[in-house]
């Protein structure tokens, strides 16, 4: 598949096999940013789509799929994960972010699965 960082599976837990599953063919932008890789990909009906792809699970989040979780329920999600004091949740570009403490204390940023509401990348202030 073009357009794919030759690094793309063995640094990030990713594999070319996912974007193509997805039923994307072609792959182009693909950067690193915010804990995920995000590019634009384009479908059988010849459209480019941004999308990101979560760096250990593998999932494909195109930009403008809608949630199936709503903002309390993510928020409901991470503190059943143990993060504490959940602010700023937003749904942008296929994945929910927020911010949140570790149950340490430390601040962080994630990006949150609009499925399952597990986090896919995390990163600290």
């Amino acid at each position: 598949m073009d357009g794919l960082p030759a690094n793309w599976s063995v640094e990030r837990g990713c594999h070319r096999g996912c974007v193509a599953s997805a039923g994307y063919k072609e792959v182009k932008g693909v950067k690193f940013k915010d804990g995920v890789w995000r590019g634009k990909a384009q479908g059988g009906n010849k459209t480019w789509s941004k999308l990101a792809v979560g760096p250990v699970n593998g999932r494909v989040y195109p930009a403008d799929a809608p949630s199936k979780l709503n903002k309390d329920e993510v928020k409901a999600k991470l503190a059943a994960a143990d993060y504490q004091n959940v602010k700023d949740v937003k749904f942008d570009d296929g994945l929910w972010s927020a911010e949140a403490k570790t149950a340490q204390g430390s601040d962080i940023n994630l990006l949150v699965d609009p499925n399952d509401g597990s986090v896919v990348a995390k990163s600290h202030d």
